[in-house]
């Protein structure tokens, strides 16, 4: 199957789950997610008119797609994103490079990506709604606290919460993205000016259409839009 055809069924299983849930098809945005995959792969999809790309590997990145001062005029006009954990000691080349960080789960974090209150960096909040102690992310009864406590001067603006699913059957993965949607709602219901919280990043490959269906604004999609991947890239979403 080419590029092509990937998209165009990726886009049409899009539109037909927000058709199927009662919302409109621009409800929900793409996240093609490129680790693994070759530049040239990527500017397959850029040319089909994505432009919302995600990492999970800092370095990596940075390979792929070149010094900020010296990439191809049309990775200039993408908005990268990292999904991968972001390391301590990757933070400020993260912080440069990238358009959103969607996976920031500590205040260490928060502290080292801020920048002025009256300029605040767009960020997301990862959480962790299996609760596994193995993956990173704030557990869903810490959401709230954790927003809250950032408070006015944290110098971010939390555009989102990114859920990380635990591999379930189906019947635990509904109620793991049901719990997902209701923090992210008590989370915009509390109206804090820094976390205006307007995007659910929930959903892969594998379930994009299913959480779709359970309130997700943004899926992250791998494997459906890119076919196997030919690089190892261990870790992370797919």
């Amino acid at each position: 199957m080419t590029a092509a055809e990937r998209a165009a069924r990726v886009r049409g299983q899009v539109e037909a789950a927000c058709h199927a849930a009662g919302r409109p098809p621009d409800a929900v945005s793409v996240l093609a997610v490129a680790k693994g995959h070759p530049l040239a792969a990527v500017h397959e999809l850029f040319q089909l008119g994505f432009r919302r790309f995600g990492e999970n590997r800092v370095q990596e990145a940075i390979a792929k797609y070149g010094p900020v001062d010296a990439q191809p005029l049309w990775v200039r006009d993408i908005s990268l994103h990292l999904i991968g954990h972001l390391q301590s000691n990757k933070v400020k080349l993260a912080r440069d490079y990238f358009q959103l960080i969607q996976t920031v789960d500590r205040v260490s974090l928060v502290t080292q990506l801020a920048r002025d209150p009256g300029r605040p960096r767009p960020i997301m909040v990862q959480v962790n709604v299996g609760r596994e102690p193995q993956k990173q992310g704030v557990w869903p009864e810490h959401v709230l606290g954790f927003l809250e406590g950032l408070g006015p001067e944290a110098g971010v603006s939390v555009v989102g919460l990114m859920a990380v699913l635990p591999r379930v059957d189906e019947r635990q993965r509904v109620r793991a993205m049901e719990e997902a949607r209701a923090v992210w709602e008590a989370a915009r219901r509390a109206g804090w000016p820094w976390a205006p919280c307007t995007e659910l990043s929930m959903g892969m490959s594998e379930d994009f259409e299913m959480a779709i269906h359970h309130g997700a604004t943004e899926v992250r999609i791998g494997t459906a839009l890119f076919g196997a991947r030919p690089l190892p890239a261990p870790g992370g979403d797919n």
